[in-house]
């Protein structure tokens, strides 16, 4: 499984020491050299749409100004927290929007799936498989407060598609990481949990106990994110 380990502004070299780069719509629009390493990078890059950290997902015109600027591969559609109808709507005027603008093949497409519930979760998946231009579903972390177990949840539904499977950033702590088995079908998670724990002198599986992290002002301890990332990497290797 790949490990994106997003990290604040300052740090941004640290991404690219992964083979999967985790960006965000928000900080490629207001930092150059945040544009530049993206520009400069052979890494596999992501293109979220940071709901999580504005509220609202970027239009698709923002999101694909932003996609081009970083030369991304995969970009993240619009989707609408905890809302599995409404997701499908935006996913299917997303893609609408991509083929009316002859983009749809420049980029891989991620849909996130939603729902308040188990049920309206599943149904969302279930719609969501059957978009053929979705090349991956990516799983909230929300999802973690009433699955109880999103790695397992997902690497089951996992076994009812052929897309591939993200993990959309960590709730509490990392310790899901100890749950990803080798033959896993999960393609990949996303979290900033690294660069938090080093800040706030944490160890490597511990809560976050409601810490947060500002991504435009905060600097990771690097050498306690250095071994943060060396306890990630053993466990998944």
């Amino acid at each position: 499984m790949k490990f994106c380990s997003i990290t604040p502004l300052k740090d941004v070299d640290l991404m690219y020491e992964n083979e999967y780069v985790m960006l965000l719509a928000h900080l490629s629009k207001i930092d150059e050299r945040y544009v530049t390493f993206a520009q400069n990078s052979k890494r596999y890059k992501i293109m979220d749409n940071s709901i999580i950290e504005l509220g609202s997902a970027f239009s698709m015109e923002d999101l694909i100004n932003e996609a081009v600027k970083c030369k991304v591969d995969e970009i993240i559609l619009p989707d609408v927290f905890q809302d599995g109808p409404k997701t499908i709507e935006a996913v299917n005027n997303s893609i609408q929007w991509l083929k009316d603008h002859g983009l749809i093949g420049h980029f891989k497409l991620m849909a996130v799936c939603h729902g308040n519930d188990i049920i309206e979760l599943i149904d969302t998946f279930k719609k969501l498989i059957k978009i053929p231009e979705v090349d991956v579903i990516g799983i909230p972390k929300v999802i973690t407060t009433w699955t109880k177990n999103r790695v397992e949840w997902a690497d089951y539904m996992a076994h009812f598609t052929d897309k591939e499977i993200h993990l959309l950033g960590c709730w509490e702590n990392l310790n899901e990481i100890k749950q990803i088995k080798p033959e896993t079908k999960i393609r990949s998670m996303d979290t900033c949990m690294p660069a938090l724990i080093s800040i706030y002198n944490m160890r490597t599986f511990d809560n976050r106990k409601g810490r947060k992290i500002d991504l435009e002002k905060d600097e990771v301890n690097i050498e306690k994110y250095r071994k943060v990332m060396k306890n990630i990497n053993r466990i998944l290797n």
